[in-house]
């Protein structure tokens, strides 16, 4: 049973936020390719900031080191950097820059009491990074109170979890 914090209203360890209900205009949401660099999503980069506020609101003695961002994309973690960064409202005390933002392989052995992670990927070409179940594995176990997962939920039910993950066949299961 994990501990959850006076003032915390959550009911499920692991919450999923669809991107795709998020924008407002078509195209908004839509991850962006930089060749030879990689990909980022605005619009999942400024909610997950926006998120981690809120929950700032809820528990403002929440400290920076509690606190954790991933995502498969450096791309997508510079800009969360940078949202993080500039943004001008946190608590007082709160350090934006003691928060973990790093990709999910960085993630494998550490926890935080709360995880944001960003999936990136909108287009139907899928969410590359979910070919390996120990990615999908670091992804939902980091969390220690909460995972809050922002994805695109129509690229994200289309992933065929099931995929033959060359490096580890004996953790795929039929079903």
């Amino acid at each position: 049973e994990r501990p959850v914090p006076v003032g915390l209203l959550i009911k499920n360890p692991i919450v999923v936020v669809d991107s795709t209900a998020l924008s407002k205009k078509p195209g908004e949401g839509e991850e962006t390719q930089v060749p030879q660099r990689g990909y980022y999503n605005k619009t999942e980069a400024e909610t997950i900031v926006e998120m981690v506020a809120q929950l700032l609101q809820c528990l403002p003695e929440t400290k920076a080191a509690a606190i954790g961002i991933s995502a498969p994309y450096k791309m997508q973690i510079a800009q969360i950097r940078d949202l993080m960064g500039v943004r001008k409202s946190w608590p007082p005390g709160f350090k934006p820059d003691q928060v973990l933002i790093a990709t999910v392989d960085a993630f494998q052995g550490s926890e935080r009491n709360f995880m944001f992670v960003s999936t990136v990927r909108s287009s139907y070409h899928g969410l590359n990074f979910a070919a390996s179940l120990k990615r999908i594995n670091v992804i939902l176990s980091r969390g220690i109170i909460a995972t809050f997962v922002v994805s695109n939920s129509r690229v994200f039910g289309r992933s065929d979890l099931r995929v033959q993950d060359k490096k580890y066949p004996q953790d795929v299961k039929e079903g």
